[in-house]
């Protein structure tokens, strides 16, 4: 549940050179295991109206890396609408943020190959951008915030939406080291009352330093069947 992970995220501290990622069953996740921590971006050309000054409910451009903003972004723009492209898309354009070039190599990266669109926060220099894919995929991106910060954010806005009916598990939770840096990767299966089950996961660097951190929504992997044991296949 929420509050065992809420735990982990308060004692998470960075581990030495060379020590081993603690291994835990690996659910198959709609995402690659690294994340998208690994991605790497270049500059992005956007086609905003405006570049800097106030966004509608994430504030002046320092205050959109604060870990609040960044899993506001997420609460606000995948979870609140089920990741479902459309959905998202009107939502980041009323709320003020701006669309970029999806063409652009990198961005399609965040995209993994799906039609979509990204959309960033004014004023960050496209360093917190959200990505709706079709499939109901979406993912968060921001660079510069802290990675405990951010996960404890997301456990506490998991917490308080279970706290209010929503089914919140976890499925997968180690420590991995990814480009140089130990993060913790995290997947919850989520369903919010009266929905169905999607997958929400959480990449997110172990040191206070700002860093890119990534949060993904998905519907689950389709089962392959049913193992001689019992398990499900996927």
């Amino acid at each position: 549940m929420v509050a065992g992970g809420a735990a982990a995220a308060q004692t998470g501290t960075t581990l030495p050179a060379g020590a081993p990622p603690a291994r835990s069953p690996a659910p198959a996740a709609p995402w690659p295991s690294a994340g998208a921590a690994e991605l790497t971006r270049g500059t992005a050309s956007t086609s905003a109206v405006r570049s800097a000054g106030e966004t509608p409910g994430f504030g002046e451009a320092p205050a959109a890396f604060t870990p609040q903003a960044v899993v506001g972004l997420f609460v606000q723009g995948c979870l609140a609408h089920d990741g479902e492209l459309q959905r998202v898309v009107d939502w980041a354009i009323s709320a003020g943020l701006e669309p970029l070039d999806p063409t652009v190599p990198a961005l399609q990266a965040l995209l993994e190959g799906r039609d979509g669109a990204v959309l960033a926060v004014p004023g960050t220099g496209a360093r917190v951008m959200i990505a709706a894919a079709s499939d109901q995929h979406c993912m968060v991106w921001a660079e510069q915030a802290s990675g405990p910060g951010v996960r404890l954010a997301l456990l506490q806005a998991l917490g308080e939406r279970e706290s209010r009916g929503a089914r919140v598990a976890v499925e997968l939770d180690r420590q991995v080291e990814r480009a140089g840096a130990w993060r913790q990767q995290t997947q919850w299966r989520y369903r919010r009352v009266g929905g169905t089950d999607h997958l929400i996961g959480a990449v997110t660097t172990l040191a206070e330093r700002p860093a890119a951190q990534v949060l993904r929504f998905a519907p689950p992997a389709p089962s392959l069947g049913t193992a001689p044991d019992g398990t499900p296949i996927r």
